[in-house]
């Protein structure tokens, strides 16, 4: 979806909602495979699962299934937790290296390194 800016949006219709840039949520809402390792914590997170979902949408598009992912769905939460993020060996469409960096940074696990962070990944 774009914004009246042009700018993109991706919206999940189950749970989307409007939060201003100083709040965080507590409620864990969202699809599984691309809820943010913070979210899973309960501690409260902010617009950084955005990116994180960003990465997990650009993966997903490029190898054809999420990172993170398990047959069992309960097994998801704890490998969005703890397993390390790691690239097919093969892929059928070429990608650059820049892109692979992209999802890297998207992906990172603490939301204050993350890409989209102020003070993250660059």
């Amino acid at each position: 979806m774009l914004d009246s800016s042009g700018y993109l949006k991706i919206i999940d219709f189950d749970t989307a909602c409007r939060i201003d840039d100083s709040a965080t949520m507590a409620e864990i809402c969202g699809t599984e495979e691309y809820k943010a390792p913070e979210m899973f914590r309960c501690a409260g997170y902010d617009q950084g699962v955005d990116f994180w979902a960003i990465g997990i949408l650009i993966y997903e598009m490029l190898f054809g299934r999420t990172p993170f992912h398990s047959p069992e769905i309960s097994r998801v939460p704890d490998l969005i937790q703890s397993k390390n993020l790691e690239f097919p060996e093969r892929c059928e469409v070429p990608y650059s290296l820049l892109l692979e960096d992209l999802i890297t940074k998207l992906l990172i696990k603490s939301p204050f390194s993350r890409l989209g962070h102020q003070n993250g990944a660059q």
